[in-house]
């Protein structure tokens, strides 16, 4: 049973003569401990971002530079042509 964050702040509302038991303590602090905190969220998101682009220079690391090989062997033969003239 999850108790959304009504329920919590009902629960710490509830500090009349005797408060709240140990035993609803120990559940409040446990059900708000649960949330992820900010700090967890951007590493997680910087994590992904970094391996998304780790993997996308994996694949396309080769063709870029299959693709700039061909553009220096064309520049090299037509330098080689107006050299020839």
């Amino acid at each position: 049973m999850a108790l959304e964050m009504n329920d919590l702040m009902m629960l710490r509302g509830m500090d009349s003569k005797e408060g709240l038991s140990p035993y609803e303590q120990y559940m409040v602090g446990y059900k708000q401990s649960k949330k992820p905190s900010g700090v967890a969220i951007a590493g997680l998101t910087v994590a992904s971002v970094g391996a998304a682009a780790a993997i996308g220079a994996w694949i396309f690391g080769p063709l870029y530079g299959n693709a700039k090989a061909g553009q220096a062997k064309e520049v090299a033969l037509a330098a080689k042509e107006i050299a020839a003239l």
